[in-house]
């Protein structure tokens, strides 16, 4: 065991559990980060691979794009608060205006464009006799988005040390924005835009990101609806790709003497008074406080000395719903991409026409995501001169691979990797039929990933993208909050808040105020 106590142990290091780290080191040297893997980062984790002739490809494993990191803009406040004056390590990329999103369907193409005004005059263009529809679900979606908005601008504004009745106050003006508030977190979004059109079309044009989620309308929280404005803020790229997003904390946490141990995995977690012993693969631990970083499920119902644990919060967590799994392709190709249509936008192929909300798939495949690492940071070294990096990823059932699940990453069975190969072709085989011929024929690397190599490289239950499932029900019952039940014990990562890079980001940086207000 460490003779020395540290001031925070945080279990994880994706990008909730550096911004927590980065934070509360600048303020707490003896900040450790225990993170279970060889490598760190999580979803914002990029890797480099050779292909036969040579030339190295880099890609990236979820930070596809970015909103808000202009100055003062949602996301930039929350790193500048984590990262302090390292904030300008960062350099971001703008990915257009005009062409965010490229939406190719079986007879034409919808380009989202910057500002959500913008692309409801779009859609009302292409579509004028759907412009009393079109306009209302606009509306709907910039009042939960204002409703959200309301909410936060009055909790964030709480002086929790200042007297009870200046908190009361507060929390007056909060309680009268719930009830609106409310009315789209506990109805589906299917409830929420039936009111306004039948038009299925309609719904996935305006909003287009819950195919993201794996989930369909009927199933998801109305709070999807508030996506449509967040995320037509504008899409940015970190310059140098999702590793230097991941290095600019990982060199301030160690800037400030706070240390990060990989191959660390946490065994367990008991409570002796005002310290917790934390114990893992490599050794064990004192520590004043600590922060969860990764699924809080694997914290209760596996780390945490279970007398610790409340049965009510066993009991939630066992009966938890996550969001759905990808299965991915990583392409180096010598082909000329630009050529085929593809730019830095991200590019989604649907196997149905515009109008017709029936989705023939492909093989089993309804759609599918492409980008291209090179075409979004032509001087980021992603590819050589004359190839070009290309990622692709549609949604992957964990149970089409869970019967595989217990065996070793490098030591499964043959029929595996035969039907890993076999999906993997299928995906190719799409973006040829679609946008890219003859694309099988210049594959110079190619490599694809199940949901399980995804829950092997990133920890996230059943290779999971966000977290809990954000439905009705979790939303009321389930999220986790950033203080826990016990003191000095906090949360963070998608299980509080969702996923998402922002959402990641600000639930670190919330845990890490609060561990920071308990050692003060």
């Amino acid at each position: 065991m460490h003779n020395e106590i540290y001031d925070c142990l945080i279990i994880g290091t994706g990008a909730s559990g550096l911004a927590s780290g980065s934070l509360m080191s600048r303020h707490f040297p003896k900040t450790i980060l225990c993170e279970s893997l060889p490598q760190i980062g999580g979803y914002c984790n990029s890797f480099v691979k050779k292909g036969k002739s040579g030339a190295k490809y880099q890609f990236d494993t979820g930070l596809n794009y970015v909103t808000g990191v202009e100055e003062n803009g949602e996301l930039y406040n929350l790193l500048k608060e984590s990262l302090g004056s390292s904030v300008s390590d960062l350099e971001w990329i703008s990915l257009g205006n005009e062409k965010m999103f490229q939406h190719k369907y079986l007879d034409g193409e919808i380009n989202i464009c910057r500002g959500a005004d913008k692309y409801q005059n779009y859609l009302v263009e292409r579509f004028p006799e759907h412009k009393t529809e079109i306009d209302a679900l606009f509306r709907m979606s910039h009042e939960a988005f204002q409703s959200m908005q309301d909410i936060t601008s009055i909790y964030d504004k709480i002086d929790h040390s200042t007297n009870v009745l200046s908190k009361v106050a507060s929390y007056g003006k909060l309680i009268t924005k719930l009830p609106k508030f409310l009315g789209y977190l506990n109805k589906t979004t299917e409830q929420l835009l039936s009111k306004v059109t039948n038009e299925e079309f309609l719904k996935k044009l305006i909003f287009p990101f819950s195919n993201e989620l794996g989930m369909p309308f009927e199933e998801v929280s109305g709070l999807l609806l508030l996506t449509t404005p967040a995320l037509l803020e504008g899409n940015y790229y970190p310059k140098g790709g999702s590793g230097k997003f991941r290095d600019a904390f990982v060199n301030e946490i160690k800037k400030n003497g706070g240390k990060i141990q990989t191959r660390s995995k946490v065994l367990k977690i008991e409570k002796s008074k005002d310290l917790y012993k934390v114990t893992t693969k490599r050794s064990e631990y004192l520590t004043r406080t600590v922060i969860n970083a990764t699924d809080a499920s694997e914290l209760y119902l596996r780390i945490m000395d279970p007398g610790l644990v409340p049965k009510k919060l066993k009991k939630k967590l066992k009966n938890s719903q996550y969001t759905g799994s990808n299965f991915y392709a990583f392409i180096g190709t010598d082909l000329d991409l630009p050529k085929f249509g593809l730019s830095k936008a991200v590019t989604k192929i649907f196997n149905e026409k515009i109008k017709d909300p029936v989705n023939r798939g492909h093989d089993g495949i309804p759609s599918l995501t492409l980008v291209s690492p090179t075409l979004k940071d032509p001087l980021g070294k992603h590819s050589p001169e004359g190839k070009y990096s290309l990622v692709c990823f549609s949604h992957g059932d964990y149970k089409d691979w869970q019967q595989w699940a217990n065996y070793p990453s490098t030591k499964r069975p043959q029929e595996y990797y035969q039907k890993k190969q076999e999906h993997g072709m299928k995906l190719i085989d799409m973006i040829e039929k679609h946008m890219i011929p003859n694309l099988s024929n210049h594959l110079d690397y190619v490599n694809f990933a199940t949901p399980l190599t995804n829950l092997h490289y990133t920890n996230q239950p059943m290779g999971c993208g966000g977290g809990f499932a954000p439905t009705p029900k979790q939303f009321k019952n389930l999220r986790i909050t950033t203080k826990s039940h016990l003191r000095g014990l906090y949360n963070a990562g998608c299980s509080v808040m969702g996923g998402g890079i922002i959402m990641a980001v600000q639930s670190g940086v919330l845990a890490a105020k609060e561990a920071l207000k308990y050692l003060n």
